[in-house]
């Protein structure tokens, strides 16, 4: 028995909600499971991004505040290309050549996507032999904070310089961004070794290459390999690159471990051993080889499910030191080369140990507010200008004489300059003016409406002490989170785009949304896999939502849940076709459990932004669709110091600008009216400080006869019962039933 460190050290965790249809399981289940398993460290690195930093971090650091000893370490497995600049070039020379051609065999009509499917049967052999999409896997790890800078910038660079299919980087910028701070490995099959070993072999399929064969072509592999270890060297330094083994059934695995070994023996390189981990845990390798299966575009009948664990060729689950010798020894005696090499391949085991906790430092992001400097007026500091305005905006409103809106405008001030967030306020008051050039705004949402200092910066329309509405609902001493304005807008990507253009576009990145597997959906994918009829399975799964809700109603307290929301065991309990489909075919039940929350596809969330400076450089930035984009959904940004801007976009204000156009066309002879115009017609005729809001006659046709045809927030039957119940005749009345129809004072029967 080999007396290695009781460690894990895996070079690459692909999480199921993170590195889509690759893998299985959030931080938490694999940390449980390293921590279960005798580990006390873990680095992750996904295919070309770090959607997971943010998440595993935040339960890092619970681990240590429950005292667990516990190491994270963040990190990628990038997808290398050996020289972009060439790339480029040969990209544009067969352009050339295939111009004339009427199709062509790849086209770059893949502009960039947050989501990168890894297909491990092409990538990791010789058939992969398009040069346009050359990459090869490569794992870079920070030694310090400054390598996860590094890190970060590498990863944005990737998506909005080096996409093509798949997000990739170059040596020359890993040269540029690590000056010392990175680690690198060679990783799997699927790297850069392995693919000059795979190309000097194309004459031979990818599963007959044996150590044998390879050594039979030393003599032409070791030369290009060498080359490769010249060039990681020059970009990261000597002691800061490895070599690395894995150990598994795949016979090319072995092959490239003897090249390691020798190329090891020859230049000093030294060598580490990691397990490759997809799925958190050993019993889990049947989730994630389903989960797999159902990515779309996959077929569901030609690649069935293995029946036994024996069967992989891999396990891909996090070990420890003694698992991993185990996994050597069972290999060994198959493998010549491997006699007499037990102390190497243990010194390789336990070097990753001494990696991860010698030469890599606690990793500690930054985590300071990072608000924007450019909506700061040259030469003010931020409390100075946003006061000035304040005060400017008090007098335009003719309120500045008024001693009870001068004291709360004071009191909302110093709250503001104690907190330190009058950059928050000035960015805001930049957007929504801004956004008064361009198209409509909504007067204002939330509790920002209980700000005089939003009212009088033109950033909300209502006047809060005219309504009685406190600004402690808004910010208090007593909270700590950063304050939250939510906008309406007529057009919100047409703003989003004004602002890319007014402040640049690395400084205005949209905010991701992480789309999972719910239960209707997974229900009808895995029947769907195992061939059970979709008229079948639809029946079962139609209502259950309706059915949950309906028999939780007799339950304390109610269930007020979406489909998104709901868990097997309430579906089990109140939808009785439900469970009779489970009890039918038991296999598609368990199958849902272990998957339901696993990601199906990362989105663009609905309105919100973050506005800052220097943002690919100081967080790892994905792309889709030429839209740049965080990797972190919008619970995670905060804790880490960045401000989400919730710019919502509402149909009603852009149908409003939609028929005054009409009545400017129509009955008033402008052709092609401009926004000025629109905004002139509204201001006169439409604003809420120039319409009547006590006329009856508008509450009668509408909340009272039930005429709710495009009334926005009443667009529900069950909302518009309660509203023409409840008969309002203010404007008031309105907020307030609109204030109680929500699930926690309906629950409670406020109503």
């Amino acid at each position: 028995m080999c007396n290695t460190k009781e460690v894990f050290w895996t070079s690459r965790t692909y999480w199921g909600k993170l590195s889509v249809f690759d893998g299985l399981g959030k931080s938490k289940e694999h940390f449980d499971f390293v921590l279960k398993n005798g580990g006390d460290g873990m680095a992750t690195t996904e295919h070309g991004h770090a959607n997971s930093f943010a998440e595993a971090y935040k339960y890092s650091q619970e681990l240590k505040k429950k005292g667990r000893d516990f190491k994270y370490i963040p990190g990628v497995e990038f997808y290398l290309h050996p020289d972009l600049g060439e790339w480029e070039k040969l990209k544009i020379q067969l352009a050339e050549e295939k111009k004339n051609k009427q199709e062509q065999s790849d086209t770059d009509d893949d502009e960039g996507t947050t989501i990168t499917v890894e297909d491990e049967s092409t990538t990791k052999s010789q058939k992969w032999r398009n040069p346009l999409r050359r990459r090869h896997h490569t794992v870079i790890l920070p030694k310090n904070n400054q390598g996860l800078e590094a890190l970060f910038s590498l990863v944005s660079f990737g998506y909005s310089e080096g996409q093509y299919y798949f997000p990739r980087i170059d040596f020359h910028q890993l040269a540029q961004k690590s000056k010392g701070n990175l680690i690198a490995t060679t990783a799997c099959l699927g790297g850069p070794m392995a693919y000059e070993m795979f190309d000097a072999c194309a004459d031979i399929d990818a599963d007959d290459i044996t150590p044998d064969i390879v050594k039979s072509r030393e003599g032409i592999i070791m030369p290009r390999i060498m080359n490769v270890i010249d060039k990681f060297v020059d970009s990261v330094g000597e002691e800061n690159f490895f070599l690395e083994l894995q150990f598994n059934k795949i016979p090319c695995q072995h092959a490239i471990n003897y090249l390691l070994m020798r190329a090891a023996e020859q230049t000093g390189i030294k060598l580490i051993s990691t397990a490759d981990s997809h799925y958190p845990g050993y019993e889990k390798w049947k989730a994630r080889e389903l989960y797999r299966r159902l990515r779309p575009g996959k077929g569901y009948d030609d690649d069935p499910l293995p029946k036994s664990v024996d069967e992989l060729k891999c396990e891909l689950y996090p070990k420890n030191a003694e698992q991993m010798w185990d996994e050597y020894l069972v290999h060994r005696d198959k493998y010549d080369f491997y006699q007499g090499k037990d102390e190497i391949i243990k010194d390789a085991i336990e070097r990753s140990h001494e990696v991860a906790h010698e030469m890599i430092e606690e990793i500690d992001p930054d985590k300071k507010v990072k608000l924007p400097s450019y909506t700061v007026p040259k030469g003010e500091k931020p409390m100075q200008a946003l006061a000035k305005m304040a005060v400017e905006g008090l007098k335009e409103k003719g309120l500045d004489k008024n001693q009870e809106y001068v004291d709360r405008l004071k009191e909302e001030l110093q709250m503001i300059k104690d907190k330190k967030f009058a950059k928050y306020f000035l960015t805001m008051k930049a957007i929504t003016d801004i956004a008064h050039e361009h198209m409509l705004v909504g007067f204002g949402r939330g509790s920002a409406v209980s700000s005089l200092v939003c009212y009088v910066l033109n950033i909300t329309g209502i006047d809060p002490i005219k309504y009685g509405l406190l600004f402690s609902r808004f910010l208090s001493k007593n909270r700590s989170e950063l304050p939250d304005i939510d906008s309406d807008f007529s057009d919100r990507d047409k703003l989003r785009k004004i602002l890319m253009k007014e402040f640049g576009e690395e400084n205005v990145i949209a905010i991701s949304n992480v789309n999972t597997m719910s239960l209707k959906t997974l229900a009808k994918d895995i029947s769907k896999f195992y061939g059970i009829e979709y008229a079948e399975v639809n029946d079962a799964v139609r209502f259950v939502d309706k059915d949950i809700i309906a028999g939780g109603k007799k339950e304390d307290p109610p269930i007020d849940k979406t489909e998104m929301k709901f868990n097997f065991e309430e579906a089990m309990k109140y939808s009785l076709k439900f469970a009779d489909f489970i009890e039918k075919y038991p296999y598609v039940g368990d199958h849902i459990q272990e998957l339901m929350g696993e990601q199906r596809a990362m989105s663009r969330h609905a309105g919100g932004i973050i506005l800052s400076e220097d943002i690919v450089d100081r967080m790892p930035v994905i792309v889709s669709k030429n839209v740049k984009q965080t990797p972190w959904t919008k619970d995670y940004l905060e804790p880490l110091g960045w401000v989400k801007y919730d710019l919502l976009g509402l149909e009603t204000l852009k149908i409003i600008e939609r028929c005054i156009a009409l009545i400017l066309e129509r009955h008033e002879g402008i052709k092609d009216p401009l926004f000025k115009d629109i905004k002139e017609w509204y201001n006169k005729h439409l604003h809420p400080n120039v319409i009547d809001l006590d006329d009856q006659k508008v509450y009668e046709h509408i909340y009272h006869d039930g005429n709710y045809a495009g009334v926005f927030q009443v667009s529900q039957r069950d909302t518009q019962r309660f509203f023409t119940e409840a008969k309002p005749t203010s404007i008031i009345d309105i907020a307030a039933l609109t204030s109680i129809y929500r699930p926690g004072p309906m629950g409670a029967d406020v109503h």
